[in-house]
């Protein structure tokens, strides 16, 4: 698999004559579960260029102090883990198997491996959230070192297993439309909004997803912009040759 990704990296960079390598992202969640050998393999495929941001997703539990040792001398300048809460309850409530102190952990090995940049993802309006648990969220993250947060609203796609099996008694509130529902705009609206502050004074950023109304002019966006790109992988969504992953 490994060999048929790198090899459809040096095929599509072929198609795109001119074109440098700025920024490397290992998205989806879970690149963490490559060994940095393997990470190391992609980001040589991929040729980037000298002080190119290289990101890489991680859930806290699936990391140790010796794989992001050996992702940051792979060449990985960005870590991003999927915090989303620092309250275990919720965790499990959303089928994550990390958990606060997890986290925690994760974020303090990371600052000890030496990455420049340490993201963290937070999911807002979740079903039963309150001030509180955002609170404890934000100051995880904060307290962690993140230089970075996204902020999202939980999203349920039809088809995949939390949408057939949602939490005992959370079926209305998660099927409601996040950013539009009645019950829960202003909470989400307020959350946000104390979020940019908060974060701007330990000299951090934060990037919201969602209505350009909930999120305010003041939400700065990710480290880089692509005005082009292309993705490899049974996931991607885009690829220079246009032509989809097998």
């Amino acid at each position: 698999y490994l060999e048929a990704v790198c090899r459809h990296i040096k095929e599509a960079g072929a198609l795109a004559p001119g074109y440098q390598v700025d920024t490397v992202y290992f998205g989806g969640g879970t690149p963490a579960l490559l060994v940095p050998a393997q990470a190391a393999a992609l980001i040589e495929a991929a040729n980037p260029l000298p002080g190119a941001e290289i990101t890489l997703e991680a859930n806290p539990d699936v990391v140790t102090p010796e794989t992001l040792r050996g992702f940051r001398a792979a060449g990985v300048t960005r870590i991003s883990f999927g915090v989303q809460s620092a309250d275990d309850a919720q965790l499990r409530r959303l089928g994550r198997t990390h958990t606060a102190a997890g986290a925690a952990q994760a974020l303090a090995w990371a600052r000890e491996a030496g990455f420049p940049e340490i993201c963290g993802d937070i999911m807002l309006a979740l079903p039963e959230y309150t001030n509180a648990e955002f609170d404890r969220t934000l100051a995880l993250l904060r307290d962690g070192g993140c230089t970075h947060i996204s902020a999202y609203l939980l999203k349920v796609e039809p088809g995949t297993a939390f949408y057939r099996n949602p939490p005992a008694g959370t079926r209305r509130q998660i099927f409601t439309c996040m950013p539009c529902s009645s019950s829960r705009p202003q909470a989400t609206g307020s959350m946000r909004s104390a979020t940019l502050p908060t974060l701007a004074t330990r000299g951090g950023t934060i990037f919201c997803t969602g209505t350009a109304a909930i999120i305010g002019a003041s939400a700065l966006p990710p480290t880089a912009v692509w005005a082009m790109c292309g993705g490899s992988g049974p996931t991607t969504c885009r690829d220079l040759s246009r032509v989809p992953w097998p």
